[in-house]
């Protein structure tokens, strides 16, 4: 399926996607998928509004079959469910996050992965920055917001090593799960290694990378 250059510069304005990933969309989103976040941008839609305006639909629009479709779509950060059920865009740094993790990441040249990291950092480093300028204005942390720390490499290892008990946890664990007992220390089951210890300094050690 051909889109018009009115068609791409609208679908980059809806999803924020920046003027350097053009050339690149085709990794990130389908014709079908395109398609669909074309015709949900001007207002979100219900499962049979897209139904009745889909045009040009690649395969047989039965509902069980665009419910499969709307379900994957929003799997896969391109669009959103509305809490009345329609469905809505979602902008591109949701997108880049599930397909960073799951998709293709190396399938960019290392120069646009890394023009990719530089804007999702610049954009995360707006989003927290009134949270840095309370504290360092001496505010106290608002309990509703999420409070990102981080540690060295050595220190994460420190930590591991220095623990008791370590704990699988689900990657969707929130921060409002609970403090940890003295000794104890998460750490995702993929990373569990039953055989050696060591096995168990992987994740801090690729997340380094």
């Amino acid at each position: 399926m051909q889109f018009s250059n009115d068609q791409i510069s609208r679908l980059r304005e809806v999803l924020s996607i920046p003027d350097f990933m053009e050339a690149w969309l085709d990794r990130f989103y389908s014709d079908e998928e395109i398609s669909l976040v074309l015709l949900v941008a001007e207002k979100p839609l219900k499962i049979d509004e897209i139904a009745a305006n889909w045009s040009g639909a690649e395969h047989d629009r039965q509902p069980n079959q665009l419910q499969n479709f709307l379900d994957r779509s929003c799997r896969r950060g391109i669009v959103g469910r509305c809490e009345d059920g329609r469905f809505q865009p979602v902008d591109f740094h949701e997108r880049f996050d599930n397909w960073a993790l799951f998709e293709g990441w190396k399938d960019l040249p290392d120069e646009v992965r890394s023009k990719l990291n530089a804007w999702e950092l610049a954009d995360y480093c707006r989003g927290h920055a009134d949270q840095v300028q309370t504290l360092k204005n001496g505010g106290s942390r608002d309990p509703s917001l999420t409070w990102p720390e981080y540690v060295l490499l050595p220190e994460a290892e420190a930590l591991i090593d220095k623990a008791d008990h370590i704990l699988p946890v689900a990657l969707q664990l929130s921060h409002d799960d609970g403090a940890l007992p003295p000794g104890f220390v998460y750490l995702h089951p993929v990373y569990q290694s039953p055989q050696c210890r060591l096995g168990n300094f992987q994740i801090p050690r690729q997340a380094n990378r």
